[in-house]
């Protein structure tokens, strides 16, 4: 004899998916504005002009005019779960790249992640706009939707408020390698945050 199992998505248990679902975002927003905690840094260490500095958000938001379409199309041929599997690896891979960019001061090798990165960003907010409205279709949409964007917000704020901290303390350290490489930690944290929005992804994928 088989039995039915129910839904996570009819149950209490949604909540936790809402939960793994801003999670997944929350990474995303915390690095998208990794540049703007760093900009004295960037201008007064690497030498960026405003212009250089302006460029990498510029290579991140010229792509996303295009981007979203083509990653609501990709979900909608291929499931919301591999979207975002996919868009939250991208994530990781651009950050890294960024990460590696920022502590070897190459300006172009910045460039390449911040683009890598944009690959991801905006298309995870459809995948996950999804989800949401899959998991909260009946009832409670708007109140899960407008939960997902303040945690999102937040991987803002946190940015902006640890961030320059972490620079401050780094530029400041007796060790001699932290000391030359003022961006690494900062950026790396920044790369954590993306690795465990992936796994928050994978989570709720499994929920799913």
């Amino acid at each position: 004899m088989t039995t039915d199992k129910m839904s996570f998505r009819l149950t209490s248990m949604r909540w936790l998916g809402l939960f793994l679902a801003c999670m997944s975002q929350f990474g995303s927003y915390y690095c998208y504005d990794n540049p703007q905690a760093l900009q004295v840094g960037f201008q007064e260490k690497i030498g960026l002009s405003d212009l250089e500095y302006n460029a990498l958000y510029s290579i991140y938001s010229f792509p996303n005019i295009i981007l979203p379409l083509v990653g609501g199309l990709i979900i909608d041929k291929m499931g919301v779960r591999i979207g975002t599997f996919c868009f939250t690896f991208i994530l990781i891979i651009g950050q890294g790249v960024f990460m590696l960019g920022c502590s070897l001061e190459l300006y172009w090798l910045m460039l390449v992640g911040r683009f890598v990165y944009g690959l991801g960003g905006e298309c995870l907010c459809v995948s996950q706009s999804v989800v949401i409205s899959q998991w909260f279709k009946a009832k409670e949409l708007a109140l899960a939707l407008g939960l997902n964007i303040t945690v999102s917000r937040l991987g803002s704020s946190a940015n902006s408020a640890i961030t320059p901290i972490i620079y401050k303390m780094q530029t400041e350290s007796s060790n001699a390698w932290l000391n030359s490489h003022p961006f690494f930690v900062p950026t790396f944290t920044g790369f954590v945050f993306c690795v465990l929005s992936w796994l928050s992804g994978l989570a709720m994928i499994y929920m799913d």
